[in-house]
């Protein structure tokens, strides 16, 4: 074997290895040992930036180079040595009303597209949806599935929401689905209407009965139910659209007594979330985890960010380590319209704040809606979609979209949150895929350009983040 050989495939040495009349004498395993000291390996960085100014919407940057670590200035140490939680995703919720609009206001060409581009790889690769289970406020209608007078079906919900599920889950076979009811069918409740009232006590069999039977239902149409909660927001009771209102102890019975034990005997391994509420209550989880008959059934608790702070995840936790964190919804609308602000809060507080505070995912609210902000059914009148869909067809991807594209597009499903520092200016969070890929998303939260070095392994790379900037960093092992 020749030098020259060599020296044209610096890269592939283990290539050499492998070829099967290659003979590795002494004076080869020299030579291969002078072409890596003399030229050494080049492991590049991807580099993908969104600007505050919009400028830059996860634009691909120039490819950044490791090198031997240097001394000085405000270094990012990266490391798996030290290890959080483990990823299940991230996306948004297919509503009724995003199901509607992507089956009925699209050509089937300007769906395939939107498809490809919300959960394909292609695209920002979504891998966790929620939807109601029966109607929301962003329902065409008000319904459950064993309305008054009706035996138990979801098939109204064939029309658009099990084939709009489908087709996503065709485009990303790793797609979770999380199912909420917004409300118990009427003839179970205290008022005897969809919004509002409570859940009677000598229904809460019934209740159980009717959320077991919806993973049955889907998981026949071939979407495996990952998770549910027992109720929407518990503490929220409206008469605006299908609402209830569940009190702590009220929701450990139904998991203690009733659902736990029903899934237990239908062999249902269907994780139960807990809560799915706002930051500004910890005690609701808190109470229910300290009884051991109920935490027994459950897998964590699941949290919406529409009031208080991040760290009210971090309560929860530390209250029961062993038991998981999930962030189900956040919605951006009118009332922030401005590009900068947004995407301020959405990195300080969902992909930094409820990542560090433990959460396995960041969830959306909307997919999908139109330029009217709907349709709606009684709720929010100017939420804003994850993309909006436009009076032709077409679709407009908001800023929610290329914020969750930051972590979806390139954390995995199943990766690990691994170590990584702040710097005074500059926040960031790690992972490590299941491929051994490992991924940097950094923050500048300053009003001024930041020079960062980024260290792993003793090798690092440096990059100048813009003031106000998102950037996602991804490189191989």
């Amino acid at each position: 074997m020749k030098f020259q050989q060599i020296e044209d495939r610096p890269h592939t040495l283990n290539s050499l290895f492998r070829m099967p009349h290659t003979k590795l004498t002494i004076s080869t395993l020299l030579l291969l040992l002078l072409t890596v000291h003399s030229r050494g390996f080049t492991q590049t960085v991807s580099v993908y930036q969104t600007t505050k100014d919009g400028n830059q919407k996860l634009t691909r940057g120039s490819e950044r180079t490791f090198r031997a670590a240097s001394c000085g200035g405000d270094v990012i140490n990266v490391s798996d040595a030290v290890q959080y939680q483990a990823m299940d995703g991230f996306g948004a919720a297919m509503t009724g009303s995003a199901a509607y609009l992507m089956n009925n206001e699209m050509t089937e060409a300007q769906r395939n597209t939107l498809m490809n581009d919300l959960f394909g790889s292609d695209g920002i690769g979504l891998s966790f949806v929620r939807h109601s289970i029966g109607a929301s406020d962003f329902s065409l209608s008000d319904y459950t599935y064993h309305d008054p007078g009706n035996t138990f079906s979801a098939d109204v919900d064939k029309a658009d929401v099990i084939p709009m599920l489908l087709q996503a889950k065709a485009v990303n076979a790793e797609l979770k689905i999380m199912g909420t009811p917004w409300t118990a069918p009427a003839w179970m409740k205290t008022n005897g209407s969809m919004k509002g009232g409570s859940l009677t006590d000598d229904h809460l069999d019934d209740f159980a009965l009717y959320l077991v039977r919806y993973m049955e239902a889907f998981e026949g149409e071939g979407l495996p139910i990952y998770a549910i909660t027992m109720q929407n927001e518990p503490l929220n009771e409206t008469s605006a659209y299908p609402s209830m209102r569940m009190e702590w102890f009220q929701q450990s019975n139904l998991l203690r007594y009733h659902l736990g034990p029903l899934m237990a005997d239908r062999s249902l391994t269907t994780k139960v979330l807990l809560y799915d509420h706002n930051w500004d209550e910890t005690n609701y989880a808190k109470d229910i985890l300290s009884i051991p008959e109920t935490a027994q059934y459950a897998a964590g608790t699941a949290f919406h960010g529409y009031a208080g702070s991040v760290d009210a995840q971090s309560t929860v936790y530390n209250h029961d380590p062993d038991k998981g964190i999930w962030f189900t919804e956040q919605s951006g609308g009118g009332w922030s319209p401005n590009f900068d602000e947004n995407l301020d809060w959405y990195a300080q507080n969902l992909i930094m704040g409820a990542i560090k505070n433990w959460s396995k995912s960041v969830v959306l609210w909307n997919l999908a809606l139109n330029t009217e902000d709907g349709p709606q059914n009684g709720g929010c009148s100017n939420c804003r979609g994850v993309v909006t869909i436009n009076d032709d067809g077409t679709y407009t991807k908001e800023i929610e979209y290329y914020v969750l594209g930051h972590l979806s597009k390139f954390v995995m499903p199943d990766a690990t949150r691994i170590y990584s520092n702040d710097t005074e200016k500059v926040q960031s969070i790690a992972f490590r895929n299941p491929d051994g890929s490992m991924v940097l998303v950094a923050y500048n939260k300053s009003d001024s350009n930041s020079y960062v070095r980024i260290n792993t392994d003793d090798q690092e790379f440096g990059y100048t983040i813009p003031d106000g900037a998102l950037v996602s960093f991804v490189w191989e092992p």
